[in-house]
C-alpha cells in the first residue's frame, strides 16, 4: 500500500498477447490472474474489455500493480475501472466462493479482498461486453458489480445511484490515488461536482456545479443515443453514432467532468476526444469559489481556461512547490515565507491585471483609489496581496486560494514579493 498509484503508460505491444486460453465472458471459481507483466487478463465475449492487472511505476526497484478494467482493442489500453489498492509483484488474484475476488501472496496468505461483505456465495463471475464485471450466485443474483463500485469513470449502460456510488478523480493523469474532485447525487437529488481536501477527503468546499430538477435518484448513461441524464435533464450528449464510437464519461483529475469518444475504426492518429459541448462546468476556474480549499489550482497558483481545461501558472515571484505538478501549490521564491521577517523596504509589488483570489481577504476598503490600495498593502506586514476593482480594495493573507484569470471583473492584483 506504500507505493504511489502511478500508472505506467505502455503500448499495446507490451501487454500480454491475447491467446485462446484467456477466459472470455464467464469466469469459473478458482480462476486466477497474477500481478505481473505476462499474466493474461479475463476478457469480455467480444474482447472489447479486459480485466486484470496494469503495472504502476516502479518504486525503489519494486514493481506494483493495480486491478482494473480497460478498453482492450484500442491504443492506449484506457482504464475505465480500478481499485486503489496496490498489488505487489507476484501476488495472485483468485475468484473464491465466499469472498469473491481475493488477492494472496506467494504463500497463499490473504493480502486484500476486493469484494467484501457479499450477500451470498459466488457461483461464477463474468465480464460483460458493456465493461461490467459481475459476481453472481447460482440463481443469477448479482452480489457485486464494478458498475456499482465505480472509480472515476462511467460507461454507457451504467448509472450513479442516490446514496450509493460516487466517482472520485485521480490525483493526476497517471497517479490513481484519490484526487480532489467527486461527483454524484447530492442531498437535493441533483447531479453535483464537489471538491475534497487531501489526504483526508473531507468535504471542504461548496458544490461547484449542479444540474437536474432535484429529487432524482440516479444519473444514467444511455448507450443510444449516447447521453447522460438525471431525471429528464440531459447533462451531456454526443451526436455521434454509438455503433461507430466508444464512449466514456470521466471526472478528471482537474475537476472537469467530460464525455469522451474514440472511433472504433481507428488509425495511428486516433485518440480520445471530448464530445462537442461535452465538459462540465463551462469554466472550472470560475466555478470553484469555496472559502476553504485551494480552488481549481493549488494555493498561490492562478487558473486560466485553455481548450476547456484549467491551466495553472505561478505568478511572478512564486515557484511550484513540486516542479512536476503544475496544478499544485506555489511558494514565494525566497527563503522564509513569513512577510514579517524582513523590513518593508525589502519588498515590492508585482502588478497583475485580470487576476483575482476571491474569498481570502481580511480587510475590505471601500472608496479606495488604486494608489491607496497598492501602498496600503505594501506597508501592511500581514498583506500578501491586494485586489483593486470598482473603487474597492481587498487585502489578503498568504496562502492565496481560488486564484483565477477573470477578464470580466476589470480587477488589478498587487502581489507582494521580495526585491
Amino acid at each position: 500500500m506504500a507505493a504511489h498509484l502511478t500508472l505506467l503508460f505502455i503500448t499495446s505491444s507490451l501487454l500480454p498477447l491475447l491467446t485462446s486460453s484467456q477466459p472470455t465472458g464467464k469466469i469459473t471459481l478458482g480462476a486466477s490472474i497474477c500481478a505481473n507483466d505476462t499474466s493474461p487478463p479475463w476478457l469480455s465475449p467480444s474482447k472489447e474489455f479486459a480485466f486484470g492487472f496494469q503495472p504502476l511505476s516502479k518504486n525503489n526497484n519494486n514493481s506494483s500493480y493495480v486491478l482494473s478494467i480497460w478498453f482492450d482493442k484500442i491504443p492506449p489500453k484506457t482504464i475505465v475501472w480500478f481499485d486503489r489498492y496496490t498489488a505487489p509483484l507476484g501476488a495472485t488474484l483468485t475468484l473464491e466462493a465466499k469472498n469473491g475476488l481475493v488477492l494472496r501472496d506467494s504463500r497463499g496468505n490473504p493480502l486484500h479482498t476486493y469484494t467484501e461483505n457479499l450477500a451470498g456465495q459466488v457461483a461464477y463471475g463474468a465480464i460483460t461486453d458493456s465493461g461490467n464485471l459481475i459476481l453472481s450466485g447460482n440463481a443469477a443474483t448479482h452480489y457485486w458489480e464494478s458498475f456499482k463500485n465505480p472509480a472515476d469513470t462511467i460507461l454507457p449502460g451504467q448509472t450513479i445511484e442516490s446514496g450509493g456510488s460516487t466517482l472520485v478523480s485521480r490525483k493526476s493523469p497517471t497517479e490513481l490515488s484519490y484526487g480532489r474532485f467527486y461527483t454524484g447525487i447530492n442531498a437535493d437529488g441533483k447531479f453535483a461536482l464537489t471538491t475534497k481536501t487531501l489526504p483526508t477527503n473531507l468535504n471542504v468546499d461548496a458544490e461547484y456545479y449542479t444540474a437536474g430538477p432535484g429529487s432524482s435518484e440516479r444519473v444514467a448513461f444511455a448507450a443510444n443515443p449516447p447521453e447522460i441524464t438525471i431525471g429528464s435533464t440531459v447533462i451531456l450528449r454526443s451526436s455521434l453514432p454509438a455503433a461507430d464510437y466508444y464512449f466514456r464519461a470521466t471526472i478528471d483529475f482537474d475537476g472537469v467532468f467530460s464525455l469522451y469518444q474514440y472511433p472504433k475504426k481507428f488509425d495511428g492518429n486516433s485518440k480520445w476526444e471530448i464530445s462537442s459541448g461535452g465538459t462540465l462546468p463551462e469554466n472550472v476556474c470560475l466555478a470553484i469559489t469555496g472559502d476553504k480549499g485551494s480552488g481549481a489550482c493549488g494555493y498561490n497558483n492562478v487558473c486560466s481556461l485553455k481548450d476547456g481545461r484549467p491551466a495553472c501558472r505561478c505568478p511572478d515571484g512564486f515557484v511550484l512547490v513540486d516542479q512536476e505538478n503544475e496544478y499544485g501549490d506555489c511558494r514565494a521564491n525566497f527563503s522564509g515565507d513569513c512577510l514579517g521577517q524582513a523590513g518593508l523596504d525589502e519588498y515590492r509589488l508585482v502588478t497583475i491585471k485580470d487576476v483575482d483570489w476571491p474569498l481570502n481577504d481580511y480587510v475590505q476598503m471601500n472608496r479606495s483609489t488604486l494608489e491607496e490600495c497598492r501602498d496600503g498593502c505594501l506597508k501592511d506586514y500581514l498583506c500578501g496581496a491586494a485586489i483593486f476593482r470598482s473603487n474597492s480594495c481587498w487585502r489578503k493573507r498568504l496562502p492565496l486560494s481560488n486564484g483565477r484569470v477573470d477578464t470580466s471583473l476589470g480587477a488589478v492584483a498587487f502581489l507582494k514579493v521580495r526585491k
